[in-house]
């Protein structure tokens, strides 16, 4: 009986050790991403992206087919998803879809299905006027034309104030066209460089769906795993405690 009895803590004492070194890595990436998730709002890892080709593959991301963009005199404006892009770079993100583009000697004015957005030639944005528009142009003179509910409006104040007028001869409508090839690599890695953030990156691999079910299950079973590691931790203790009562009464 004794010596089963021993059997039995031995058992004990060795499913605690190795269980802890079974779980250690799991519990380092558990204790770590949780403390960086914790911090989230101060590192602002909600506005920093993953561009790891291999973490995207892993999200299954793939390069995106490059629709038909927007030129103006100067630049290229293309939409993919609720990204908007000048030439290479992102400019803004915008749920509705793009119309057109226009270019003046100041400002670039997009057009989208619910409004219009100015914006600087380095691509800041000035201003946002509501406005549902389904196709936006300009004449020679630099008067910026819109097609708005079926009537044609334009506007000589940047866009401030529109009225209607007799349409003149000429309106230059902002068309699609072929992205030239320049400009499709660089969006289509700016694209997938800003759908991951870093943030839903810690909170996949804290909670394992980062790795799929598999790792779903994996981390479920880390958690019942340490429950196992404190309840054993806390037996062997109070074992040790009661044996050394137990041997002081001897001593004396």
């Amino acid at each position: 009986m004794k010596n089963a009895r021993k059997s039995v803590w031995r058992y004990l004492y060795k499913s605690h050790r190795y269980t802890g070194l079974a779980i250690a890595l799991f519990v380092v990436m558990l204790a770590v991403s949780g403390l960086f998730i914790n911090h989230t709002s101060d590192l602002k890892l909600e506005k920093h992206f993953v561009s790891s080709p291999l973490i995207l593959i892993g999200y299954g991301i793939k390069e995106p087919t490059i629709p038909l963009s927007y030129p103006t005199e100067q630049h290229w404006f293309t939409q993919l998803d609720n990204q908007v892009f000048m030439d290479r770079k992102v400019v803004l993100y915008h749920t509705a879809s793009l119309q057109g583009a226009v270019q003046t000697g100041t400002f670039i004015a997009l057009a989208f299905t619910d409004n219009i957005i100015m914006l600087t030639p380095e691509g800041e944005i000035i201003e946002q006027m509501t406005k549902p528009v389904t196709r936006i142009g300009k004449t020679a003179d630099g008067h910026i034309y819109i097609s708005s509910a079926n009537k044609i409006f334009y506007s000589d104040d940047d866009l401030f104030s529109w009225q209607e007028n007799p349409i003149p001869e000429t309106i230059f409508w902002s068309a699609q066209k072929t992205l030239p090839r320049q400009y499709r690599l660089p969006i289509q890695q700016a694209y997938r460089a800003h759908i991951i953030s870093y943030q839903q990156l810690l909170l996949d691999l804290h909670s394992g769906r980062l790795f799929g079910r598999f790792g779903v299950i994996l981390v479920d079973l880390t958690g019942i795993l340490i429950v196992f590691l404190a309840l054993t931790g806390c037996w062997i203790w109070l074992r040790h405690k009661l044996r050394q009562r137990k041997i002081k009464p001897n001593g004396h």
